[in-house]
C-alpha cells in the first residue's frame, strides 16, 4: 500500500489527531492547490482544482483539525467523487474482518 493510499485511508477513519499538513497533502493527492485568499483571509485557506474549490479554516493554536472541519472536508470530497464508496467499502470490510 502506497503512502498516498495510507493517508486517504487514515482520513476516511476521521482520526482525532489529523493535522493541517496531512490535509494539505491529502488535497494535493487529488490535484488541489492551496490559496490563502489574500492578505485579509485570516485563517481561511482555499483549495482549488479546475472548477472545484473548498474553503477550510486552518486550526490554531495547534495544528490538529477540529472534528467539524474533518466532516466538512470528508463530505466535500465524497460529494465530488474524490473519495468513493469502493474505497470506503474496502476499509470497512477490513475493519470488520479484524473484529472477527
Amino acid at each position: 500500500m502506497s503512502t498516498k493510499e495510507k493517508l486517504i485511508k487514515r482520513f476516511i477513519r476521521q482520526p482525532k489527531d489529523f493535522t493541517w499538513d496531512e490535509l494539505v497533502q491529502l488535497f494535493g493527492i487529488f490535484g488541489f492547490t492551496i490559496d490563502n485568499k489574500g492578505k485579509t483571509s485570516g485563517s481561511r485557506a482555499l483549495f482549488i482544482k479546475d472548477s472545484e474549490a473548498h474553503t477550510v479554516h486552518k486550526p490554531h493554536p495547534s495544528n490538529i483539525l477540529k472534528g467539524y472541519v474533518m466532516k466538512q472536508v470528508f463530505d466535500f470530497l465524497e460529494e465530488k467523487g474524490f473519495i468513493n464508496d469502493h474505497i470506503i467499502g474496502k476499509d470497512n470490510n477490513k475493519e470488520q474482518e479484524e473484529l472477527l
